[in-house]
């Protein structure tokens, strides 16, 4: 009985310092109008051409907010009343990609790989829409991980907000 007590004791132990090991969730500020839940290992970077980018040691995630507005007057057929899979095609199309919208729930995301520095990376490229412009968050790690990480990204997803509202990724 002594034993299966040690043994139970120990047990709780590893159970509570495994727990104490997870990352607990942060809210993240793009600084421009979306906020969206990473766990707190993530760090503010920046990379040129985005809104906002955050990185840890498996992963990078990139935002970038393309106003409805700039897009018209950019010549592309997108406004505000455009819906998320019309935005998305655009991207797809306009980045010779040949992959298909999914959905999966509630988060409307497209996936593709690329090769770099030697390195296969996997990107789930997400769509969304908020009050004033359209939003592809994309989240990258090495393919090998890409099956582990994409429920996270999928959860992530999910807690974009623009101000007190949840972003619109149904089309």
């Amino acid at each position: 009985m002594r034993k299966l007590l040690s043994l139970i004791g120990a047990l709780a132990l590893m159970a509570g310092l495994l727990a104490g090991c997870s990352a607990s969730m942060k809210t993240f500020d793009t600084g421009a109008g979306m906020t969206f839940s990473l766990p707190g290992n993530f760090k503010e970077t920046s990379v040129d051409g985005q809104t906002a980018a955050y990185e840890s040691r498996t992963a990078v995630v990139t935002v970038l907010k393309e106003g409805f507005t700039d897009l018209e007057n950019a010549g592309l057929d997108l406004n505000a009343d455009s819906s998320v899979a019309d935005y998305a095609q655009v991207v797809i199309d306009n980045n010779s990609l040949d992959v298909a919208l999914t959905e999966q729930d509630g988060v409307q995301y497209f996936v593709y790989e690329m090769t770099v520095e030697d390195q296969d990376i996997s990107y789930m490229a997400t769509v969304t829409k908020g009050p004033d412009a359209f939003w592809l968050v994309q989240y990258a790690c090495e393919t090998d991980n890409f099956e582990k990480y994409q429920p996270d990204f999928i959860s992530w997803t999910k807690t974009i907000k623009f101000g007190d509202a949840v972003a619109e990724s149904e089309s």
